[in-house]
């Protein structure tokens, strides 16, 4: 189950002490010990005070990794996992799938197959195809971008299986041993490590029926459209536990006697700001599931992406007056968080465009 208080011990105990953060190769021996003390267990049924698991506990699962374990790319691949687990083979596989829930509990890893090369995710230029074979589907295209995609034992790859009216995409399991699948060469990403990414090219890929997840031809809005709001959602949990991590290397920096008021009163704003976006953070790990929500998450998850870049402009602010210096944890997570809200302000700034379109 995830209990914060697991996961913290964990952290500091086999992660914190590694300078992961610099590293280009994933610790295959931390993954292993996550497996044997069943903390990649989604879905194997626990409560935690007689509440079932739920997307909030999974982020503060994440926060409390991030704030402990001094690297956030770890808990990228943990959260990309575990979502990949619970909701897409958990939520949606036959009992067939859900006999490998067992195998990616104990460390088995799995990659969602979406963007492609150039055109990212949008559903419209995507060109992955899956043609029926008598009880088989043949995939072909190339997948991107895969978080976990260099180290993946199973993937969940997004192709099109109908396009006579508009592009219908269906969700298959595919094995990384599947022949007709290979693995491109890794992509050097300069924020997150260790977490991997890389890709899958698919030529003549055959997979049998059977291996649809969810049904045909509803695969991205049953799939690949709540997976995003719930991953933004759950992502929130390592953010806040990075800034909280931030915030209190830069008080370990203070010497007290030198704080001037004026500096004291700019460090309680960055405090404030943080717990601001922990309560935010929980706010929608509890709406993650609820596709209803869309509209209002979207609008907390603009206002939580726009105050945690405020946190990082006055941090920088306050350091810089106080002449502070700063260590390679700081440095670290300060370039994973800044370096990955500029992957996204372009999303960012097209879903607070709609925003506006809708009110005229």
């Amino acid at each position: 189950m995830y209990t914060e208080e697991k996961y913290s011990e964990f952290a500091k105990e086999y992660i914190a002490g590694r300078n992961l953060c610099t590293s280009l190769d994933f610790p295959s021996d931390i993954w292993k010990i996550m497996g044997e003390k069943d903390l990649l267990s989604y879905y194997i049924p626990h409560s935690v005070n007689g509440e079932s698991p739920n997307w909030r506990h999974l982020t503060r699962a994440c926060y409390a990794l991030a704030k402990n374990g001094n690297c956030l790319g770890i808990v990228l691949s943990f959260l990309v996992h575990e979502i990949i687990s619970g909701f897409v083979v958990g939520g949606y596989g036959n009992k067939k799938h859900q006999k490998l829930l067992k195998a990616l509990s104990k460390g088995s890893m799995i990659s969602f197959a979406v963007s492609e090369l150039n055109v990212g995710a949008h559903p419209k230029l995507l060109t992955t195809t899956a043609k029926k074979d008598g009880d088989h589907y043949i995939l072909n295209g190339e997948k991107a971008y895969l978080t976990n995609g260099p180290i993946a034992d199973h993937f969940i790859v997004i192709a099109i299986t109908n396009e006579s009216d508009r592009k219908e995409y269906s969700a298959f399991l595919v094995s990384s041993e599947n022949k007709g699948l290979e693995k491109t060469e890794p992509m050097i990403v300069p924020f997150f490590k260790p977490a991997p990414h890389g890709g899958i090219r698919l030529k003549d890929c055959k997979v049998r029926e059977d291996n649809i997840i969810g049904n045909l031809g509803k695969a991205w809005d049953e799939i690949v459209m709540p997976f995003n709001l719930i991953e933004d959602s759950v992502m929130t949990g390592p953010v806040v536990g990075g800034i909280e991590k931030q915030l209190d290397l830069i008080s370990s920096y203070i010497n007290k006697k030198d704080v001037t008021r004026d500096q004291m009163y700019r460090l309680g704003e960055l405090k404030s700001v943080q717990e601001t976006l922990l309560i935010l953070s929980s706010e929608m790990a509890k709406h993650a599931a609820d596709y209803g929500f869309q509209q209002e998450h979207i609008s907390v998850l603009l206002f939580f992406r726009k105050t945690a870049t405020f946190f990082q402009k006055k941090a920088a602010e306050l350091i810089k007056d106080m002449n502070l210096k700063t260590c390679d944890v700081y440095n670290s997570i300060k370039n994973d968080l800044i370096g990955s809200a500029k992957i996204a302000e372009n999303t960012i700034k097209l879903k607070q465009q709609k925003l506006g379109e809708r009110l005229i």
